[in-house]
């Protein structure tokens, strides 16, 4: 067995939850490294030292309900959908309104884009391409600025 295969498996060996067989190939490699070897016994020093350390008993036996008494008075500051949700509005239907608002604020968006192009524009035969895009107007303005320069 490596090294590395078995520090990962050293506690459940330590605490005899492996098979008998991982058991004795583990055993079998700790013998022969010295450094697994170090690892296990240090192990089971720190185990035999925490079964021996006594943790005082600081907590007194009414400590749980004043935990949950004390928890369930403190409220949790929410969103503003948070409080409509709760008080308004059961979770449930609250999908509702926001695709009814999601709704109403695409048709007012159709609506006030229809009222910006209300008028078509149709060109008639006498407008040129250029005329159209508004090309001859910037040419014009051209020539007049830069003639009156030279």
């Amino acid at each position: 067995m490596k090294c590395e295969a078995v520090r990962k498996k050293l506690s459940a060996y330590i605490d005899q939850e492996i098979s008998p067989e991982l058991a004795r190939q583990m055993n079998a490699h700790i013998q022969s490294c010295p450094s697994c070897q170090k690892e296990a016994e240090d192990l089971k020093q720190l185990w035999q030292t925490m079964g021996e350390w006594d943790a005082p008993d600081i907590l007194s036996e009414d400590f749980e309900t004043r935990v949950l008494r004390n928890t369930a008075k403190q409220t949790i500051p929410g969103t503003w959908l948070d409080k409509i949700s709760q008080n308004i509005i059961p979770k449930t239907l609250l999908p509702v309104p926001a695709a009814l608002l999601l709704m109403l604020g695409i048709y007012l968006g159709h609506y006030m884009g229809s009222l910006l192009y209300e008028k078509e524009f149709v060109p008639s035969e006498n407008d040129s391409i250029t005329s159209i895009t508004g090309v001859d107007n910037f040419l014009n303005e051209y020539d007049k600025i830069y003639s009156n320069l030279f």
